[in-house]
């Protein structure tokens, strides 16, 4: 550009008045190319792509621009309506605006007075120089900045603010959400956090440095999801049980005739007058609580009907196309290695490999003998920015190949063998007053430190934990075999291990505390299923002996029977929840608990989700689980039959303080009988 003074080189000396040519900017549109741009200026686009080739990598002539690129234009040209002078690109504060050094109206930005530093300004406001000087670092006009740097007055400073992440949050959806480049909000706060990425999951109390807009677009999200979850609908009431509008229309008069009586006294004087009166004296508040009942299930089809609705709005969201011209985008080296990854996956036997606090996969391939290039391999297309000295968070899962070269492998044992379990508890310490420390008891193959335990013959693991939790009997039927609480003292926990040739094993294991990893390790033989000799059979069929008058006949004759679906009620002194209920599936009279004889394997309750756990098997008799609670709702029933029947029922609890049955099924039930 100023190619006609010969000899000029970056650090020559200039005599004074000595006129240099200077680069206006040129803003451009979507989509512009160097070459409409050359034309529409009269250009010669060799010379501006020459120009702007060191600021703009790969720039070609025929190439799409962004939106507000910048490009530098030769000052020989005039200056149209989109170009001005690169030297008034980085405006200084407005001359007329009122108190147009230090902060701004809103705290966002700081104006600088002449030849004050950025740590004189960080001492100012109070704030810490390093994030003063570290979300301004980024902005092109402060390119060099240092915080002695003396800088012109007018000069425009970021504030940096933090936003406290949530439990999994990560810097993508944290950019997305207050309209910044991911790379901008990585560039920010990667030298705060070894190892951070786009995709890391950030702890709960994370802090990271953003300026004052991006802050202030979250606060406004928040608010706005605020707003939507008290407008949305919400759930219907459950429908009230006859008993319940019989009480309100008769407590008080009830209350006046009895004053002498306690709460508890005249609660069951309401119950025992209920069940006293006589079917038409029922019939009104019947039909009430069948019109309540009716009303609950309009409310409940619509709710659902918006449920689903938000559900498939979310559903388009999740999926919209993200390229909208019909010219397939091109694949990127990532895209390329990640479908690499997956064809590994697909061809070969991958497993999961659990991490420990801080492992990297340096210390993976060490303790699994494999080689650190073929985790990488596996694994770094997965996570973005992976290295093999990142320290990876408790529980991230990392791809290891098996049956590869090179790999030992332990070999799994056939099922007549032992089999090598280890048997213990993960622990890690929580930020919780009451509940300080979070376990996760297990059972394992040999290496507790792989959670995957599928081939292992393992039918279920029945874990008996402390009194004070609620169920205290968890059973878990499929792998991982673990169970994850939050505590604040040890004790010994039961563990049945059912094997699937029938063997079962008891061990019990003292919860550890001090370390991250505790386990022992117990070996089971597993038996071989062995095959029954078929009886020996004459080559010719003998014809069968004509029976004795006095000998009995023995004949399977089919007969009908029911089974009993409903609910036990009682009012209780407590009065959060009032109501001891017990839900149960029986035989015809379902006064009797006792269900041996019926044929049901098992029965699963799907209780409402306040409840903790919610679904409840039980796989033996009396068929049956007994809650404490406030108000009814609709109980999903699954029965499974022993000849793999299954029956699925559905019962609203009836709180009227006796037995109510909602539903009866039939069964037809094969059983000996002699004539």
């Amino acid at each position: 550009m100023n190619s006609h003074f010969k000899g000029l080189s970056a650090t020559a000396t200039l005599m004074e008045g000595t006129e240099l040519l200077l680069p206006y900017l040129y803003i451009t549109e979507e989509n512009d190319t160097l070459g409409e741009i050359a034309e529409r200026l009269d250009l010669d686009p060799k010379e501006l792509m020459r120009i702007n080739r060191r600021r703009l990598k790969g720039l070609q002539i025929n190439a799409r621009l962004k939106d507000k690129t910048e490009l530098l234009i030769p000052a020989s040209k005039p200056i149209g309506f989109s170009i001005t002078n690169l030297t008034q690109k980085f405006q200084t504060a407005d001359k007329d605006a009122p108190g147009q050094l230090g902060l701004d109206a809103d705290g966002a930005n700081y104006i600088a007075a002449e030849d004050e530093t950025p740590r004189q300004i960080a001492d100012k406001i109070g704030v810490d120089t390093h994030d003063l000087m570290t979300i301004n670092l980024g902005q092109e006009h402060l390119q060099g900045l240092t915080t002695n740097a003396r800088l012109r007055e007018g000069t425009i400073l970021q504030m940096p603010y933090k936003y406290t992440a949530k439990e999994d949050e990560t810097l993508k959806e944290i950019a997305l959400h207050v309209g910044m480049k991911v790379k901008d909000l990585l560039e920010v706060n990667r030298g705060r956090y070894e190892g951070l990425t786009s995709n890391s999951p950030l702890m709960a109390g994370t802090e990271l440095l953003m300026p004052k807009r991006a802050l202030d677009a979250l606060v406004a999200l928040e608010d706005k999801v605020q707003e939507e979850e008290r407008n949305k609908p919400q759930p219907p009431a459950r429908p009230q049980p006859a008993f319940v509008f019989w009480e309100k229309v008769h407590a008080e008069k009830l209350a006046k005739l009895h004053s002498d009586l306690n709460s508890t006294e005249l609660r069951k004087l309401h119950v025992d007058t209920w069940n006293a009166l006589s079917f038409a004296g029922k019939a009104q508040f019947v039909e009430m609580a069948q019109d309540d009942r009716k009303r609950y299930l309009d409310e409940k089809a619509g709710y659902e009907k918006w449920q689903a609705h938000e559900a498939e709005v979310k559903s388009e969201r999740n999926h919209k196309p993200t390229c909208a011209s019909n010219h397939k985008p091109k694949e990127t080296g990532a895209a390329k290695a990640r479908a690499r990854v997956e064809a590994v996956v697909d061809d070969e036997e991958v497993e999961e490999y659990s991490a420990l606090e801080d492992e990297t996969l340096v210390d993976i391939a060490g303790k699994l003998n494999i080689e650190v290039p073929e985790l990488l391999r596996l694994n770094k297309p997965r996570y973005k920015g992976l290295t093999q000295a990142a320290k990876l968070m408790e529980g991230t899962s990392v791809l290891v190949p098996k049956n590869l070269p090179g790999i030992k492998q332990k070999p799994v044992p056939p099922s007549n063998h032992h089999v090598l379990l280890t048997v213990g508890n993960t622990h890690s310490d929580m930020p919780n007053g009451e509940k300080p420390h979070r376990w996760s008891m297990f059972v394992r193959g040999p290496d507790p430190r792989v959670r995957k335990a599928d081939d292992l013959g393992i039918e279920k693991v029945v874990f008996h934990l402390h009194p004070d939790y609620s169920p205290s009997d968890i059973t878990v039927s499929k792998s991982p075999f673990e169970v994850t609480r939050y505590g604040w003292g040890t004790f010994d926990v039961k563990v049945d291990i059912y094997m699937a040739g029938g063997k079962k094993e008891v061990v019990e294991h003292s919860l550890n505390f001090q370390e991250r990893l505790t386990s022992d390790e117990i070996a089971l033989r597993c038996p071989s299923k062995k095959r029954k000799m078929p009886d020996v059979v004459a080559s010719r069929p003998s014809k069968k002996a004509a029976p004795s008058p006095n000998q009995p006949i023995k004949q399977t004759v089919p007969h009908s029977q029911h089974l009993s679906i409903g609910n036990t009620h009682a009012h209780v002194k407590n009065n959060d929840k009032p109501h001891r209920w017990t839900l149960f599936v029986r035989g015809t009279d379902p006064s009797v608990r006792k269900a041996d004889d019926l044929g049901i394997e098992k029965v699963v309750f799907h209780l409402h989700p306040d409840y903790s756990p919610s679904d409840i098997t039980v796989s033996k008799s009396p068929f049956e689980v007994t809650r404490y609670g406030w108000g009814t709702f609709d109980v999903k029933v699954d029965i499974y039959m022993a000849r793999g029947k299954k029956e699925v029922v559905e019962h609203c609890l009836v709180f009227d303080g006796g037995i109510s049955v909602y539903k009866t099924v039939p069964l037809s039930i094969r059983s000996k009988r002699k004539r």
